[in-house]
């Protein structure tokens, strides 16, 4: 009878371990997939130093008859509650870039949402029906976030401006960018500079780059949404070099996602070492480097540190995200 006892007492144990497991494979496989950790130390290897196209491409172009507009569009699908990051990507967007305009496209949002109420007032909602603006792809079982790939894409052919993903933190003015001589401007991921990241897109609309990359997904494969979102636009602009504009990894995707670099943002510092920080915060107008723009929080793979993240955290724990990000708090 005891032995009887312990096998049952595993099984309940052991049961919803599996059902939770089960639950949790779609995210952890989508991760695998846009994640290679077995990379970590060559996506880690940076020395800093911009190339020449990348240092042209980051220079002022405010002379430009024709910038990019300074419109900024967000994307939240088929989830009808923002949460404190999408609330910090939206303020901080309203803050450091002072677009004309903030556009987030949804398909439901909850009216009553606690962070939807502190941005109502300065977004433009853009309602989306996914199933007849992209049923063939939902009939295909891709998930949302490769429809949202495709959304991006045919929101800045059609009205060009500046896309960011719910979990980019804008530190300062993209001006400079709007004014580039190319129709598109897309930052690299990793030191390595082994793709160029979608989280981030700055175009004008009708860019060609654009049209190029959105006909790619006739062929896409929902195993392979890391090669269509980061590496394939690295072989584009290899091909098509006058189409593009690349900036180097500091500016928009430094740290990386790596577990060392998303340790390193959100780790516990000491009351000096977070003075410090801000001190080189401050130096660099509200960046971690010179030349750094934004910062992506890689909500995936930091989403232990993230999803409990609420305005008193960020006040009382010194974090380096936690320093970087206060200026947001209204």
């Amino acid at each position: 009878m005891p032995r009887i006892r312990v096998f049952a007492n595993a099984a309940i144990l052991i049961i919803p371990l599996v059902a939770l497991l089960y639950l949790l494979f779609p995210l952890l496989g989508d991760i695998g997939q846009r994640f290679d950790f077995s990379g970590e130390k060559r996506v880690e290897s940076f020395d800093f130093k911009p190339t020449d196209i990348e240092e042209t491409c980051s220079r002022s172009n405010i002379h430009s008859t024709d910038p990019v507009p300074n419109v900024v569009h967000v994307i939240w699908l088929n989830n009808t509650e923002l949460d404190f990051i999408n609330y910090l990507t939206i303020r901080s967007a309203l803050i450091s870039l002072q677009p004309d305009r903030v556009n987030l496209h949804y398909t439901d949002l909850n009216g009553q949402n606690e962070w939807f109420i502190k941005l109502r007032d300065n977004v433009t909602l853009v309602q989306h029906d996914l199933e007849t603006e992209y049923g063939q792809q939902i009939k295909d079982k891709w998930q949302i976030s490769h429809v949202a790939d495709l959304l991006r894409l045919d929101v800045i052919a059609k009205e060009g401006g500046i896309y960011l993903d719910m979990d980019v933190i804008a530190l300062r003015s993209f001006d400079h960018l709007l004014g580039c001589e190319k129709d598109l401007i897309l930052g690299h991921e990793g030191g390595d500079r082994h793709g160029l990241c979608n989280a981030i897109i700055v175009g004008r609309p009708g860019s060609s780059f654009i049209q190029r990359w959105r006909k790619s997904y006739g062929t896409f494969a929902t195993n392979e949404w890391n090669y269509h979102s980061v590496i394939l636009p690295k072989e584009l602009s290899l091909m098509y070099r006058d189409e593009i504009c690349t900036i180097s990894p500091s500016v928009f995707y430094w740290p990386t996602w790596t577990r060392k670099h998303i340790r390193y943002m959100h780790e516990p510092i000491t009351q000096s070492e977070a003075q410090e920080f801000q001190h080189t915060v401050n130096e660099n107008e509200g960046g971690i480097y010179p030349d750094q723009l934004a910062y992506h929080a890689w909500s995936q793979v930091a989403s232990t540190y993230l999803r409990d993240l609420n305005p008193g955290k960020v006040l009382s724990h010194n974090t380096r995200f936690n320093v970087l990000v206060r200026r947001f708090l209204d």
